[in-house]
């Protein structure tokens, strides 16, 4: 399609990749919140913040509470989290907006994905002037 030219992939641990100020339009941050502490997202958070340019957007795909067909399939994954890691947990999506908030990010949108499990959503946020 002819796309390939419009994107760049940055491998590497989030925690530790550089990125340059103000270059990006988009971060996608899929699967990743739910493993985090508040300051850790609310730190990751900033950081994609500052190497968006101004409009730019963020894009999180995750695990999130509400969907009542997925509510045993979203208990049962956070016990996995509480079983597994030592600080993970599933996030609502007013927490993680409260966390970008802090990082400095508005204009929230929120939509489930309807489809089996039912667990997962997608949330985005603009980096305003």
């Amino acid at each position: 399609m002819g796309l390939s030219e419009r994107f760049n992939v940055r491998p590497g641990n989030y925690h530790e990749v550089e990125l340059s100020p103000e270059t990006y339009d988009l971060a996608i941050v899929g699967n990743v919140t739910h493993i985090e502490t508040p300051e850790g997202n609310t730190a990751l958070f900033t950081k994609m913040y500052k190497t968006l340019k101004t409009n730019g957007e963020i894009v999180i795909f995750d695990i999130f509470p509400g969907q009542e067909e997925g509510e045993l399939s979203q208990s049962l994954y956070a016990l996995g989290l509480a079983l597994r890691t030592e600080k993970g947990q599933v996030y609502s999506c007013e927490q993680l907006q409260e966390f970008l908030s802090q990082a400095g990010f508005t204009g929230f949108k929120f939509s489930p994905i309807k489809v089996p499990p039912y667990t997962m959503g997608m949330l985005l946020a603009k980096k305003g002037k």
